[in-house]
């Protein structure tokens, strides 16, 4: 009883799928040995890969069954198709519960059989407690035992809550992405060609997520025509392209930004603040948030912010809430929160404009804060580990040109320098010096400095051509406006 088709274009997962199958057969007592669910973000293939498990070992079960679990109804509906496909008697006036409770029971007393319970987000949808009659059903779900599988597919990694074993559904690889990519769009660029390194450059940008690989390929089948083509039209219309949908029956019925949306809504909808605080860790490391980092920082953030990264139980509620839908991985361990880049992407493409840039504000005032003033023995430590939270939002493309922002790019960039990191330092201190000639002006005091800290930097690459150009230029400037024998002048002529 399984509604689907299998995937012919299904790739990758094969150690993924034997892993499953054997944690299914391994006749060693565990918890809920048996029940199975399979966690992980929107778009990262849980169904898909529940699917091509069923096709794959169908030939070890006399039954298999699937059923949806995106509201109680659904459940329940689903025991009542069981109870119809496999002949179970019961009398016509049962409730859906009765029929339910029934199916159970008679599941109980079989074995050989697998059943897909999908999309089980809301772990309450498994509770009876809200259906006011009196039954023997304190849960709706099988027992779990050797032959008898039950595979569920959530958002919420919290597996233990279910209650069954848990299983992380990863991203895929590079190799897996790319398969991927070239098969669902038919073009199979020539090895070494540019056409397979911009195949290389999509699938990173995309995070190797198998959804959004899937709307890629089609939109280069149906629009771009080629990979090049998609990936200029991905870059300049980014928030279009993820809402676009591709003609013609699919496996899966949502945008890569509606995917997200309806979580990201559902968490809105019962807790603001904890949305709030969502959309600002969109603008920060991807591969790892310090919660250490936003709390130094709070004293920067907007009221209703600072107060929930303050109180430690709001905070982590609020945590809590976000990784039930699997929209952030909180290491509690480390004290760290990764969140998808592709996520952070559609997240800050929802925002209104006014939004967007009051974010932006308040990211540079909360690196400003965060990162030390000066570095010496007692911060060094902290200035290593807080470079990785800040180069991120310093980097963005589209962060404030407020002086605050040329300040602590330059603070950042020369900390870098002495850390003997020269070439991140360069990216931020040439940043800056942009900033600075747009804004202030080429003979500006504070442009001069930054040119002046950016030809040290190329100075310490060994640059030492480009290091004596702007050096020359800053003396000439400094001799012009504030004379030969200024303090500032005599600087630039020993740097020189």
């Amino acid at each position: 009883m399984v509604p689907y088709e299998r995937n012919q274009y299904f790739t990758g997962r094969d150690a993924f799928l034997k892993r499953l199958f054997c944690r299914f057969r391994d006749p060693s007592p565990a918890p809920y040995h048996g029940r199975l669910a399979l966690y992980g973000m929107g778009g990262i293939g849980k169904t898909q890969a529940a699917l091509e498990f069923i096709y794959r070992y169908q030939s070890y079960y006399s039954r298999i069954y699937w059923i949806s679990a995106v509201s109680q109804e659904s459940l329940l509906d689903g025991y009542g198709k069981i109870a119809k496909q496999s002949e179970i008697k019961m009398p016509n006036d049962f409730t859906p519960i009765e029929i339910a409770d029934r199916v159970l029971s008679w599941l109980r007393e079989n074995q050989s059989w697998l059943l897909v319970i999908d999309n089980l987000d809301d772990i309450n949808i498994l509770s009876t407690r809200n259906l006011g009659v009196e039954n023997n059903v304190q849960i709706l779900l099988p027992q779990c035992g050797p032959q008898q599988h039950t595979l569920i597919t959530t958002r919420n990694p919290r597996a233990d809550d279910i209650p069954a074993q848990g299983v992380e559904v990863p991203v895929f690889d590079k190799t897996e992405a790319l398969e991927l990519l070239i098969s669902l769009s038919k073009n199979s660029p020539l090895p070494n060609s540019s056409e397979n390194e911009t195949a290389d450059q999509i699938v990173e940008e995309l995070g190797h997520l198998p959804l959004a690989i899937g709307q890629a390929a089609a939109y280069i089948k149906q629009v771009s025509g080629n990979f090049t083509r998609f990936l200029r039209h991905y870059r300049e219309y980014r928030p279009r392209v993820n809402s676009w949908m591709p003609q013609g029956p699919r496996p899966y019925p949502h945008s890569v930004a509606t995917t997200w949306a309806m979580s990201f809504n559902a968490v809105f909808t019962t807790h603001h603040t904890a949305a709030e605080l969502f959309r600002l860790l969109a603008f920060f490391n991807p591969d790892g948030i310090l919660i250490d980092f936003l709390r130094t920082g709070v004293s920067a953030m907007r009221d209703d912010l600072r107060q929930l990264v303050s109180q430690e139980t709001e905070l982590l509620d609020a945590l809590l809430r976000l990784e039930t839908f699997s929209l952030l991985k909180w290491n509690r361990l480390n004290e760290t929160l990764v969140v998808h880049r592709l996520v952070q992407a559609v997240v800050k493409d929802e925002m209104p404009d006014p939004d967007l840039t009051s974010f932006k504000i308040m990211i540079v005032d909360i690196c400003d804060q965060a990162f030390p003033q000066e570095w010496n023995e007692k911060t060094w430590a902290l200035c290593r580990l807080y470079v990785g939270q800040v180069m991120g939002p310093l980097m963005d493309a589209g962060v404030s040109e407020a002086e605050k922002f040329t300040n602590v790019v330059d603070r950042v960039g020369w900390f870098l320098r002495d850390d003997g990191k020269a070439i991140d330092s360069e990216r931020l201190l040439v940043r800056s010096l942009e900033k600075r000639r747009r804004i202030l002006g080429a003979e500006h005091p504070d442009t001069l400095m930054s040119m002046n800290n950016l030809a040290s930097t190329y100075w310490a690459q060994g640059k030492t051509a480009e290091a004596a150009a702007l050096q020359e230029e800053v003396l000439e400037k400094r001799k012009r406006i504030l004379g030969a024998e200024h303090p500032h002048t005599l600087t630039s002529m020993n740097n020189l």
